[in-house]
């Protein structure tokens, strides 16, 4: 037991450190790899506790159906992109059930909350640093520019449209890390949410991407959900929605965006901006046959999201593998925070690389049911109904036996002095 014990522990101490930094430049190990290897903790996370995959043996199995069609019919890569998205997913599913049911955090509690502080933080930093004056020590700068894949040590574009990038590859995907961030925060410390929301807002103002901006009006759509007023939430809807619009009209990536769309149009083949809703779109329109990647502007549009992923590489097993992995556990009347898992189950679907292991994770703590131990409350109501129920039948049985010695005794002292009973 205490063998097992320090593995679980082992492989939970690489998530959380995946978690919090899941950004890992390994181009000096694989230098020819076209993918971020921001999987390889996981994987020796599964590695140390590899039982926890034969908990839910039939997504197990169809995993390895897919991948076996998937390697014979697929493209050269197909297999290994479906191992490496689908079977974290799996993994750290069980992983967080594993714990939720001991009683414990995957994620130690406050931890989520104080990495979203130190990442907007560091964000501030990095925009004084590269609007204002040096402040970030140039050894720092070159070790995230070494550890980090794409870190840049200058404005991220000459225009200075996108925003600064934390310690993430850029900005989206630091925009998404945080959003993992303060879905876990949320859901370990509810009372905290507005805090949350604002330290993300800031985020998403340094930030200035597409997908900050997104994040930010779910969290928000989250945050007044959970008033239980609704004259209170009409007016925190009100002055958020005005600062909210103001800034969307005044952000110079949406005016590129506009500008995009109404040059190039909608169509994917000419406009960079839809690359990503391609990588979305053409491997689910492939269904069912197998999706074979288009290049545009020399890039590969391999699948982006846990849908588009598993229908492109495997039609219907892939659809029946999404449902096991998404819906199985999941009852969206039993979460927590109905707007917030309806989020991550939309984020982790289309717009998060399916081993993107934040998002993850926040996907588990988000669809997670309200009571921790549910199914030991609904044990212990069982023993306490059976045993009222048979206190009742004994106090009725007592009652029963006291009304027939009332009655006799009633009788005998109704019978005339000197008469005998027949």
């Amino acid at each position: 037991m205490r063998l097992k014990s320090l593995r679980l522990n082992s492989a939970k101490f690489l998530v959380v450190l995946n978690f919090v930094w899941p950004f890992i430049n390994t181009s000096y190990v694989f230098p020819h790899s076209t993918v971020e290897i921001n999987f390889l903790p996981v994987f020796l996370a599964i590695g140390l506790a590899p039982e926890l995959l034969f908990e839910d043996l039939t997504s197990l199995l169809l995993t390895i159906a897919a991948v076996a069609l998937a390697a014979v019919w697929g493209p050269p890569d197909s297999a290994l992109r479906l191992i490496i998205g689908a079977l974290p997913c799996l993994f750290l599913l069980s992983l967080y059930r594993h714990f939720r049911s001991c009683g414990k955090e995957l994620i130690p509690r406050s931890l989520a909350q104080s990495a979203l502080l130190v990442f907007v933080g560091f964000c501030i930093l990095q925009q004084l640093n590269l609007n204002v004056f040096p402040i970030i020590p140039d050894w720092l700068t070159k070790a995230l520019a070494t550890i980090v894949p794409r870190y840049m040590d200058a404005p991220y574009d000459e225009f200075g449209m996108r925003g600064v990038q934390g310690w993430a590859s850029e900005p989206s995907s630091a925009a998404m890390t945080c959003f993992a961030f303060s879905v876990v925060a949320m859901q370990q410390e509810p009372k905290k949410r507005w805090l949350i929301l604002f330290a993300f807002a800031v985020l998403a103002a340094l930030n200035k991407s597409v997908y900050g901006m997104l994040f930010l009006v779910f969290l928000g759509v989250v945050s007044v959900w959970g008033m239980r007023r609704r004259l209170h939430a009409l007016l925190v809807i009100i002055p958020i929605g005005a600062v909210f619009s103001y800034f969307v009209l005044q952000s110079g990536r949406v005016s590129e965006l506009r500008e995009n769309l109404l040059i190039f149009g909608l169509s994917q083949d000419s406009n960079r901006e839809l690359l990503r809703f391609a990588q979305i779109v053409y491997p689910i329109t492939a269904f069912p046959g197998m999706y074979n990647p288009v290049s545009f502007f020399g890039l590969d549009m391999q699948p982006l999201g846990l849908l588009p992923l598993l229908i492109g590489y495997r039609s219907l097993i892939g659809c029946i593998l999404y449902y096991r992995l998404t819906f199985r556990s999941f009852h969206l009347i039993d979460a927590e925070s109905t707007p917030l898992a309806l989020a991550a189950v939309f984020v982790l679907t289309f717009m998060s690389s399916a081993n993107f292991l934040p998002v993850i994770v926040a996907f588990a703590y988000a669809t997670a049911p309200k009571q921790v131990a549910i199914s030991t409350a609904e044990h212990s109501s069982r023993i306490g109904w059976l045993g009222q129920l048979k206190r009742l039948l004994a106090e009725s049985g007592r009652a029963a036996r006291r009304e027939a010695a009332q009655g006799s005794t009633g009788d005998l002292r109704r019978c005339p002095a000197g008469s005998t009973f027949s």
